[in-house]
């Protein structure tokens, strides 16, 4: 049987969507991360190159301004004194070419969007029940036994909820999902618990958004209920059983869960806490902005000496693990305004579009995780963060061509 490598090579992206956090703690992730990179290059150049494909007029205008005002930034940092790490450079670059790939993804794959949005929803689930079990089952092919206080997780739980949202949010509203009932209800409930185990205040608020959405629009939209009443059932019958369990064979790991739990909660409530990872991320901007004359706060201070590494912090080099406040010190309150109006453009541009409610409701959401993921990372560097949304930002594009051509059966 012939192996359709253009589908190969977008269904290991997707792999790497989930499995980046665990990646890096691999013996061997240095290869997989060259893997990585290659990706999204080996698809891009059969497309532009091979296909022919060269137009980029579907790739919304806000993002090539973002992009544009990137690479002027990124001339002048290279022209400057320091360290400049190529992947503040690079990365946010992929955003256009990742847009570019999902975008023209039936045309190079002969496969539908809803057989990718299932593929994402199934290696999703997937990645929850292994970065599960093989928290309690350490392998020795991991770097470091690095288990995440008071949460269950191999991986990174900052950054995998953010992808478990959007997989999420694919599962409840795209409408062309050939899961049966009974696979979905299945399916949420790994989700809703996968999102719990990490324990991540982010994650928390992106599932209760999300299932409320579901709910508040679920006779308006076509949509099944019956998975969502399934599954909460069963987490009502299950749920003192299951927490009856974990307390009694895992007292260490229930017990930091409970604090971790209650500190996220304190945090959402504006109490102050003895740890809080949004306070370090204000910290880590007050100790850049201070230091910033008007020109550098207005244009931006360069990508000089900035890392994606929170262990270093020498020779000048600092870190702020918050997309926004990284933004308005390396491209000034211009790139943010820039940055910012991106986000808020498509969210607007999501609620305009035609056709299914439930694709509109898709799009939005995805919008809205992505706004909150650039609050508590550096979403335009980490790959699992900027493919996402580029594959929203290219679906909402190709669900518009669509419409407009009548093109359903072929496409989704």
């Amino acid at each position: 049987m012939k192996i359709n490598t253009n589908l190969l090579l977008f269904q290991l992206v997707i792999i790497f969507i989930f499995f980046d956090g665990i990646r890096s703690n691999l013996i061997f992730g240095n290869v997989l991360t060259l893997l990585r990179e290659m990706l999204f290059l080996i698809l891009f150049y059969r497309l532009f190159f091979k296909r022919k494909l060269k137009t980029f007029s579907f790739i919304d205008r806000t993002v090539k301004v973002f992009v544009i005002y990137h690479i002027v930034l990124s001339i002048y940092s290279m022209l400057l004194p320091g360290r400049i790490e190529p992947s503040f450079i690079i990365k946010p670059l992929n955003l256009i070419i990742a847009i570019y790939c999902f975008y023209y993804f039936s045309e190079l794959t002969n496969k539908s969007y809803a057989y990718l949005f299932e593929f994402i929803i199934k290696i999703g689930c997937v990645f929850i029940i292994i970065n599960t079990v093989f928290y309690f089952i350490p392998l020795p092919i991991f770097v470091e036994n690095k288990l995440w206080w008071g949460r269950i997780s191999i991986g990174y739980p900052t950054m995998d909820v953010v992808s478990l949202a959007y997989s999420l949010s694919i599962l409840l509203f795209y409408p062309y999902l050939t899961l049966n009932t009974y696979v979905r209800a299945i399916f949420l409930l790994i989700y809703i618990l996968g999102i719990l185990f990490n324990a991540s205040g982010t994650g928390t608020v992106l599932l209760s958004l999300i299932i409320l959405t579901s709910i508040s629009f679920m006779k308006t939209i076509k949509f099944n209920a019956k998975p969502i009443m399934y599954t909460f059932v069963f987490l009502l019958i299950s749920s003192t059983s299951v927490v009856s369990y974990l307390y009694e064979n895992y007292p260490k790991e229930f017990n930091n869960g409970i604090v971790l739990l209650e500190n996220k909660i304190d945090i959402l409530k504006g109490e102050e806490v003895e740890s809080s990872t949004m306070e370090t991320r204000k910290m880590q901007y007050e100790n850049m902005v201070s230091k910033m004359s008007i020109m550098e706060k207005v244009f931006g201070r360069s990508l000089v000496n900035v890392s994606n590494d929170a262990t270093i912090n020498r020779n000048g080099l600092y870190m702020i693990e918050d997309q926004y406040n990284l933004t308005k010190v390396c491209y000034g309150y211009i790139g943010f305004l820039l940055y910012a109006y991106m986000i808020i453009h498509f969210f607007f541009k999501a609620c305009q579009l035609k056709g299914e409610r439930s694709i509109r409701l898709m799009l939005m959401l995805s919008a809205i995780i992505f706004a909150a993921n650039s609050k508590t990372l550096i979403a335009l560097i980490l790959f699992p963060n900027y493919v996402f949304i580029s594959l929203a930002m290219a679906y909402a594009a190709k669900y518009k061509f669509i419409l407009r051509n009548n093109n359903i059966v072929k496409y989704v």
